[in-house]
């Protein structure tokens, strides 16, 4: 039998305002024990399900206690031999564009 120490880690920045960020930062570190190549993929697999259920709950947990509920900016796109400027990936009525 084989052991493999994982170590994963997520960091996402979220801009909440202007000058403002909100870093979530999740990590995780678990040893797996293995016989056969199908084995250790298969531990892998549940190592990152594991990361990635302990990151949605922090994330949920941090915004909405911090009441952020959606990153904000704003994204033009100018056209340099039109001079033509659009807005892309923006909501009609707000002008902002959801970033996650």
């Amino acid at each position: 039998m084989s052991k493999t120490e994982i170590k994963l880690g997520v960091v996402r920045t979220i801009k909440t305002a202007e000058f403002e960020s909100l870093h979530i930062t999740v990590e995780i570190k678990e040893i797996i024990d293995w016989s056969t190549e199908a084995e250790r993929t298969k531990g892998m697999r549940e190592v990152v399900d594991h990361l990635n259920g302990d990151y949605r709950r922090a994330h949920v947990v941090l915004t909405d206690s911090l009441g952020v509920k959606r990153s904000l900016g704003i994204g033009k796109l100018e056209n340099k031999r039109t001079g033509e400027i659009n807005t892309a990936n923006v909501e009609a009525d707000d002008g902002e564009v959801d970033i996650f």
